[in-house]
C-alpha cells in the first residue's frame, strides 16, 4: 500500500473517532467518511457524510534537501538521498440531511472536523493509530515519523470557486475544511560501496596454493573513506588521488554519489587528497602502509575547507 493510501486510512480513523456528530446509534457507518467527489445528496433521516477529496498534490520546496542518509549492513554502506516531500491538499466538505436549524448540523460537523485534525497534529501513525489495526499496514520504520499537517491556512484554497463550479449546478457553494499533509516519497538507494578500512595484501612472485612465493613480493593497501565539505555533507563524484613524497600521482579513483571511495595504494607511504569542481582540493592526508590494529579500524575522511 502506498504512503498516500496509508494517510487516507489515518484520516478516516481520526475523523471517525473525533467527530461526534457522525455517530448514529453510537457508531460511524462505513460510508460516512469517503474520498469521493462531493457530489452528494443526503436523504432525510440519513447520517451526515464527510467527503475528503484530494484536489491537488505539489512538491514542498521548503523541505527540499540534498542531504544523504547512510545505513550500514553486513559491511556495506547504502546511501539514499533525503526524501522528496509531497504536499497533499484535501478539501473536506460536510453533507447532512438538512442545512436548516440554529446552528445547522453541517456547521457542527465542520467544527468538529477542524478540532479533530488540530488535535492530531502532527500526524504520527504510532500515536494516531494506537489500538487500531490500520497501524499494522505501516512499515515499522515509518510508524514514528511525523507528517506535518496544516489545517485551514489563512490564504485558503485559491481555486475554491473554480472547484465548486466544476461540481455542477445541483450543489451550491459549501464551506470546507482545507487540510494539507506532507508525506515523504523515497528515492532509490545508490549503488552500495563496500566498507574498507585499511586492508594490506602481499603479492609474491611464484606463489603457491598457500600464497607463499619464492620471488620478490609487493605490499599494497586498500583503504576506504568519505569525501565531505566544510559542513560535513558528502561530496559525490569527487576525484581522490594518491601521490608519493615527490608529488607523483600513483593512483586515482572517483567517489560514489554519497562521497564514499575505495582506492588501492602501492608500497610506501603516500598522501591522499580529493578534488571537486567548486570545492578545490582537500588538505593532503598521510596514509601509512603498515597494517596495525588501529589502522584496520580507520576510515579516512577527506574534508574540503
Amino acid at each position: 500500500m502506498t504512503m498516500l493510501a496509508l494517510v487516507d486510512e489515518m484520516f478516516k480513523v481520526v475523523l471517525e473517532d473525533g467527530v461526534p456528530s457522525l455517530r448514529v446509534a453510537g457508531a460511524v457507518g462505513a460510508s460516512q467518511v469517503i474520498f469521493d467527489p462531493p457530489e452528494l445528496t443526503v436523504s432525510a433521516g440519513t447520517p451526515p457524510v464527510l467527503s475528503l477529496y484530494l484536489v491537488e498534490v505539489r512538491e514542498n520546496v521548503k523541505l527540499r534537501s540534498n542531504e544523504r542518509q547512510q545505513t550500514t549492513s553486513a559491511g556495506t554502506v547504502v546511501s539514499r538521498r533525503a526524501p522528496y516531500r509531497l504536499d497533499c491538499h484535501y478539501l473536506i466538505s460536510a453533507f447532512t440531511d438538512s442545512q436548516t436549524g440554529i446552528p445547522p448540523l453541517q456547521h457542527d460537523v465542520l467544527y468538529e472536523t477542524t478540532e479533530a485534525l488540530i488535535r492530531a497534529q502532527p500526524l504520527v501513525p504510532a500515536r494516531v493509530l494506537a489500538g487500531h489495526s490500520e497501524l499494522l499496514g505501516w512499515p515499522p520504520e515509518k510508524r514514528d515519523v511525523e507528517l506535518p499537517l496544516t489545517i485551514n491556512p489563512p490564504e485558503g484554497f485559491p481555486k475554491l470557486a473554480e472547484f465548486w463550479g466544476t461540481i455542477g449546478h445541483r450543489h451550491p457553494w459549501r464551506p470546507v475544511v482545507y487540510a494539507i499533509v506532507t508525506i515523504p516519497v523515497e528515492y532509490m538507494p545508490s549503488s552500495p560501496v563496500g566498507v574498507v578500512h585499511h586492508a594490506i595484501t602481499v603479492y609474491s612472485a611464484g606463489a603457491d596454493a598457500r600464497g607463499v612465493g619464492s620471488g620478490p613480493s609487493e605490499r599494497r593497501a586498500r583503504i576506504g573513506g568519505t569525501v565531505i565539505d566544510k559542513d560535513r555533507n558528502a561530496v559525490g563524484r569527487a576525484r581522490v588521488f594518491a601521490r608519493d613524497a615527490g608529488g607523483q600521482v600513483l593512483a586515482r579513483t572517483t567517489c560514489a554519489d554519497d562521497g564514499r571511495f575505495i582506492i588501492d595504494l602501492p608500497e610506501g607511504g603516500v598522501d591522499i587528497y580529493a578534488a571537486a569542481f567548486g570545492f578545490g582540493t582537500t588538505p593532503p592526508l598521510a596514509v601509512p602502509l603498515a597494517s596495525t590494529t588501529d589502522a584496520d579500524k580507520l576510515e579516512y575522511i577527506l574534508r574540503f575547507l
